[in-house]
């Protein structure tokens, strides 16, 4: 990453039809800051638009926030304010789809965070496979 290069974007947006595509744009964007091979920026951007397209069902106010952060070799995004329970209902539903589970194929680690509201974020992490 040079020194002018943008480490952390977040991006609100309601849930519908134009969560995904920006999803995917923003991670692109910021992935391509990175040092990650390109295969490995594009499977970021397959799995922020997998998780944004399931996001209706368990959004706390009808709207994905998405923050993606960027180190050398590494992209995360986190992605919230989800009810009680969403980041894994996220998982399972992605588990489920016809993708066959494109996050748990794709993305390095996975957590789940409880934020002191209760309200919790889906946090996804990708980096290099070397």
């Amino acid at each position: 990453m040079s020194p002018q290069s943008i480490s952390r974007a977040r991006l609100t947006v309601g849930c519908g039809p134009l969560a995904r595509p920006l999803a995917c744009r923003l991670v692109m964007s910021i992935g391509a800051e990175t040092d990650l091979p390109v295969d490995r920026v594009t499977e970021a951007a397959m799995i922020a638009e997998a998780i944004v397209g399931l996001f209706g069902e368990v959004a706390e106010n009808g709207s994905v926030e998405l923050t993606v952060r960027a180190d050398a070799r590494l992209l995360e995004l986190r992605a919230g304010p989800l009810r009680p329970g969403g980041g894994q209902w996220l998982l399972a539903a992605d588990a489920r789809s016809s993708s066959g589970g494109v996050v748990r194929a794709l993305a390095t680690q996975t957590s789940i965070r409880q934020g002191r509201d209760g309200e919790e974020s889906l946090v996804l992490t990708v980096g290099d496979h070397s």
